[in-house]
């Protein structure tokens, strides 16, 4: 791949038990060029206190900010694990363990439904809006079992109670359907496809292990719907640990290698979608706790139909997430300390050192990192500075108890903390 962003860091080998996702957790593209939604460990603090938060990003990856966080250890949040988008602008889904929701906001809140089927479901959309299917394991009837949603998922109708897939994907109009079944020792990987909504499902191709490689560890084969009529993506896993990346214009019934990447830890969850625009094509992977708190997540985005990769990783610090480029640890004569007081309901005050003369910014965010309150923006000399904020936006308004992050931007880096307002 070729790499934006080159990272030397020691990782932990001991990956904490209590870190659990399926190996098939679904990232999702947005709604307009550049925009991608991942579900993603954020940070935890010990055994009984972490976090998970939906990241997005409107620049491929480059620069990633939080539309929603979740305490994994809450019984009143919502469990983050598979996004799907819609094809209507903001609307996504999320699912976990069969629990489906609907965002109408692009992931900021959730609504909670009440899909037929189990834990075995997934699901999928984006041909139509509001259009959303799910597959599940229907052991009364011994099959997989299609059901159908035109209503954002309020309600579902049986469209096919025999399907042989794993896993199901919308194609890029209205009525397609394709349907991936994995390969076992016995048979080969299958592709179907369907042009009636799911109701009949012709058989596409049998891909040996050439082409459809195996379930290696869990990694089971992924397909994803491109921009084109007829446009499908296909990634297989191969021995002993690399997936391989490829492109068919035909309804799934030849495929083109495209790539096949370097070899991979299977500890850890590789997610794989087409994005929007034509040609783009995104896999993420995330290394939780990798200091023991924090998590670092890779992006690799392709702009030439999964030719070749762009690759950007981000620190998802407790703090803020942040380029690789911004840690804190990778510059010397910067100082940025914890506000005082903090929690605090009128009046806070930063603290911020630097040896040498620089342009200075300071800005505040929300906890979805929309900007709230430019603070600061000039030269400063170098030494020791102080500047004072009331926890009010660049109206004046007072803005609502709840956690904000400060973000230091000099001519040497940029640095972020997070602070408590309580009204």
């Amino acid at each position: 791949m070729k790499t934006q962003i080159k990272v030397t860091t020691a990782i932990l080998i001991f990956i904490a038990l209590s870190y659990v996702q399926p190996l098939n957790a679904q990232i999702t593209r947005g709604h307009a060029p550049g925009e991608l939604y991942i579900p993603s460990t954020w940070y935890r603090l010990s055994d009984y206190e972490r976090y998970d938060a939906i990241f997005y990003t409107s620049d491929n990856g480059v620069t990633i900010g939080i539309k929603y966080v979740c305490d994994v250890y809450s019984f009143q949040d919502m469990q983050i694990q598979n996004l799907v988008s819609d094809a209507t602008p903001a609307v996504l889904y999320n699912y976990f363990q069969h629990n489906l929701s609907v965002s109408f906001d692009s992931g900021i809140t959730w609504d909670s439904l009440d899909p037929p089927g189990d834990y075995t479901a997934t699901f999928t959309a984006g041909c139509i809006e509001g259009e959303i299917y799910e597959l599940w394991s229907n052991f009364d009837k011994r099959g997989l079992q299609l059901d159908r949603s035109t209503d954002f998922g309020e309600n579902f109708t049986l469209v096919n109670n025999d399907a042989h897939g794993g896993r199901a994907e919308v194609g890029t109009e209205a009525g397609e359907v394709y349907l991936r079944n994995a390969p076992s020792f016995d048979n080969p990987l299958e592709i179907l496809f369907s042009n009636n909504n799911g109701v009949d499902f012709t058989l596409q191709s049998e891909l040996d292990t050439t082409i459809g490689g195996y379930v290696v560890y869990g990694h089971y084969p992924v397909i994803s719907r491109g921009t084109s009529p007829g446009e499908l993506y296909l990634v297989s896993w191969h021995y002993p640990a690399n997936y391989h990346i490829y492109h068919s214009t035909d309804y799934g019934q030849s495929f083109n290698l495209r790539y096949i990447s370097d070899e991979c830890d299977l500890l850890y969850i590789y997610k794989f979608t087409a994005g929007l625009e034509p040609g783009s094509f995104y896999m993420s992977y995330s290394i939780p706790w990798y200091d023991g708190f924090n998590t670092l997540m890779y992006i690799y985005y392709s702009n030439d139909t999964a030719s070749t990769f762009t690759e950007y990783v981000h620190i998802l610090d407790e703090n803020f997430p942040v380029s690789i480029q911004e840690n804190n640890n990778l510059f010397e004569n910067i100082q940025l300390s914890q506000n005082y007081p903090n929690p605090f309901s009128t009046l806070t005050n930063i603290k911020f050192y630097f040896s040498k003369e620089s342009k200075v910014e300071i800005n505040i965010y929300n906890i979805n990192g929309q900007l709230v309150r430019k603070l600061l923006n000039k030269n400063l000399p170098a030494g020791q500075h102080k500047i004072s904020w009331d926890g009010t936006n660049e109206t004046g308004q007072q803005l609502k108890s709840g956690i904000y992050f400060y973000r230091l931007k000099t001519d040497d880096g940029v640095f972020r903390k997070k602070m408590v307002l309580v009204r």
